[in-house]
């Protein structure tokens, strides 16, 4: 559930970057379909977010859920990082800061409705 619902956070956040020019993808696994990069924001960022659900903390700790955000968020802008750097899978237009803000965003609101389903149906 984490996954599918991340990836279309992830597609609809790339699809606005694309067209407000934020960041382009030189090397696109389907070039002539689409202007986004498919491995990326269709499984690489998804499966970061499945793994943050995975591995969300269950104690309402503010310390642990806080942490648990910051390594997270680390972690995929360091792969961000060496993608944009070493590769030509992705290369930023514009400042790169507000992404951790936004992927921040986009993992509060996947864990959210995570929590959310899961609480339907322990009910039904």
């Amino acid at each position: 559930m984490s996954f599918l619902f991340a990836q279309t956070l992830s597609w609809v956040y790339i699809f606005y970057s694309v067209y407000f020019k934020r960041v382009e993808f030189p090397f696109r696994e389907f070039p002539y379909a689409t202007k986004l990069s498919f491995s990326l924001y269709y499984m690489i960022y998804p499966d970061f977010a499945m793994f943050f659900e995975l591995t969300y903390p269950k104690s309402k700790s503010g310390v642990r859920i806080i942490l648990h955000y910051v390594l997270f968020l680390g972690m995929t802008e360091l792969y961000a990082f060496f993608i944009r750097h070493y590769t030509d899978l992705a290369r930023s237009l514009k400042v790169e800061y507000p992404n951790i803000m936004i992927y921040a965003i986009l993992l509060l609101i996947t864990q959210r409705f995570v929590s959310w389903f899961q609480a339907e149906k322990r009910y039904n």
